[in-house]
């Protein structure tokens, strides 16, 4: 993602992420949040949680976003 071609700067830089089963995502080569491997274990039959974070502070001219799943 190149943020700089409309000559704007990023204000605020969210990720939302879930998956059915477990993820990590890194954004940059830093790990996104405080989890390894979320959202931990729920009944992903009858729900599928997600989270919200904050990435303004991790974004750079070019990004670069690696997600890492495993099973449910």
């Amino acid at each position: 993602m190149n943020f700089t071609d409309s000559g704007k700067k990023v204000k605020k830089g969210r990720l939302y992420a879930t998956a059915h089963g477990v993820y990590e995502a890194s954004l940059n080569g830093q790990t996104v949040g405080d989890y390894r491997m979320a959202p931990g274990w729920t009944s992903y039959h009858n729900r599928l949680q997600y989270q919200i974070y904050d990435v303004t502070e991790m974004l750079a001219t070019d990004n670069k976003i690696a997600i890492t799943v495993g099973n449910c």
